[in-house]
């Protein structure tokens, strides 16, 4: 338990998805994060349909990586945060 008390409190607000459809690495995204907002901000990382998702210590953060994108190997990746729906939503009225 104690391992995961730096989890505690993250939600989808605190999480982003990078290079989704591409080959990165999980490492190659947590280097070049970490360079931009310090690696200590990353308590956890995964690898999810061809993309890497990362947990991040502030929503802050999020938002800067969301505005700013990064850079892989010389490379522009965009960064999108987990609030955002892969897929279009649609909302009906219902009237009686």
């Amino acid at each position: 338990m104690a391992a995961n008390s730096g989890l505690t409190g993250l939600s989808r607000k605190h999480g982003v998805k990078v290079g989704a459809g591409s080959v990165l690495s999980v490492e190659e995204v947590a280097l070049a994060v970490g360079q931009k907002i310090g690696h200590s901000s990353i308590k956890s990382t995964a690898c999810m349909n061809r993309a890497v998702l990362l947990f991040l210590a502030k929503v802050e953060q999020v938002n800067m990586l969301v505005e700013t994108g990064i850079t892989v190997g010389g490379q522009f990746v965009q960064v999108t945060p987990l609030t955002q729906p892969d897929y279009p939503v649609q909302c009906a009225a219902v009237h009686q």
